[in-house]
């Protein structure tokens, strides 16, 4: 690694996923179980959620399909500029003529919908300490995806050389499926140590204090991005190592009333892989034909949970929270001097993104209703994650429930 991209990977310290969108994490504080009564004591759980209709929120906040928050409408014509003039490209772009914002272009629509599960394991070890490993899978689907030509009918040139077969130039000259598509697999697998401090309070309303401090490393088992399908995200980090630092405070008052925050942040390492980028700035991020080596560092991210609930009730506790996400702009560094590093990183899709979303839960504790020297104790949780606002970044409605047995 070169001294360039050693300064670039130092200045992305606490990225974020680097996707921009709400899929479960394989770890989230949120879903996270609490810890069972006695060190020294396995737990073993997990959590599936389904996803609705995924919303899109373009680079100015407002509400867009979710093919539309990276750039309003598509260019066709633009997508063959750059390309040797004396290359079948090249000459296709001499035929088309001027690109005036409307010839060529296209209003892009699709709909996404993603599934996803974790499987989980904790050991507690004494002195508050835990050591959990998490395996996620996902299944994500694209699909309904219409091009609508803003062409005007009479432009017989641009109708007849370019946007009637749209889809097969696209795939003849850069090799890119601008369909739908369904992909499952892997997410990035996590090892996480962990450490939940409990101190009780001789006070009249505060009776409990938490905090708790985490750390983890991420593997990069996860499915990467398809770089010759429009939109198709990785399932983790793209091939990338990454650590995860976090921290929070809950209390509990009156033995029945929680509340807490929490910080995570998360160092994502830089990975040289061959990705698809943009070699002319008029270009938009659904079309980029040409394919390069580059290097990827990803930008700075925070995520903040706000929650309260109530506790103890029969067995029954229940929680909403509020929950943050930001992460800074990613930038790429070429391998090819072929091509311009200031030109590849104006791409929409590489700068910053936000989300916001309300988070229910709901849990049934079974150890309730159940002697103390029982041999599993099995809790039962319902949730929903619900975005709100956002901005270039698709956002999914999702809904799901947790299961845990304490032995």
């Amino acid at each position: 690694m070169n001294l360039k991209k050693l300064l670039f990977s130092i200045c992305s310290l606490f990225s974020l996923h680097a996707a921009a969108m709400n899929i479960i994490k394989p770890y989230d504080v949120f879903l996270r179980p609490q810890p069972p009564r006695c060190p020294w004591t396995f737990q073993a759980f997990g959590w599936a959620e389904v996803g609705l209709e995924a919303r899109g929120w373009d680079f100015r906040g407002e509400r867009t399909n979710i093919l539309r928050i990276w750039n309003c409408d598509q260019d066709g014509v633009a997508m063959l500029n750059g390309c040797p003039l004396n290359s079948p490209a090249g000459q296709l772009r001499e035929r088309l003529g001027n690109d005036d914002g409307v010839r060529g272009h296209f209003c892009v629509d699709g709909n996404l919908k993603p599934i996803g599960a974790t499987i989980a394991a904790r050991y507690f070890f004494s002195h508050d300490i835990s050591l959990g490993l998490y395996v996620p899978v996902y299944s994500m689907k694209l699909d309904n995806v219409v091009w609508r030509d803003l062409t005007p009918i009479d432009d017989t040139v641009m109708r007849d050389n370019l946007t009637n077969n749209f889809a097969s130039i696209a795939k003849e000259f850069g090799c890119l499926d601008i369909c739908g598509w369904r992909r499952t697999g892997l997410g990035d697998a996590m090892l996480v140590a962990e450490w939940q401090g409990q101190f009780k309070q001789r006070k009249p309303v505060l009776k409990k204090v938490v905090v708790d401090a985490r750390f983890g490393l991420s593997f990069p088992t996860g499915l990467q991005a398809d770089e010759n399908k429009i939109f198709a995200f990785p399932f983790g980090n793209d091939g990338s190592w990454a650590i995860m630092f976090g921290a929070g405070i809950d209390c509990v008052w009156t033995d029945y009333i929680r509340g807490g925050f929490d910080v995570q942040l998360d160092y994502i390492f830089g990975h040289t892989k061959e990705r698809r980028i943009k070699t002319h700035l008029c270009q938009t991020d659904l079309l980029f034909l040409q394919k390069a080596c580059c290097y990827k560092d990803y930008g700075i991210g925070q995520q903040f949970t706000l929650h309260a609930g109530v506790c103890k009730m029969w067995g029954f506790s229940c929680d909403v929270g509020y929950r943050f996400t930001k992460h800074g702009d990613d930038r790429i560094i070429l391998d090819d001097t072929c091509f311009s590093d200031k030109i590849a990183n104006t791409a929409e899709s590489l700068k910053d993104w936000t989300s916001h979303q309300v988070l229910l839960r709901g849990d049934h504790d079974f150890g309730y209703w159940m002697s103390e020297d029982a041999l599993v104790t099995p809790i039962v949780s319902l949730y929903a994650r619900l975005p709100f606002n956002g901005k270039s970044a698709a956002l999914s409605p999702s809904f799901g429930v947790v299961v845990t047995l304490d032995f």
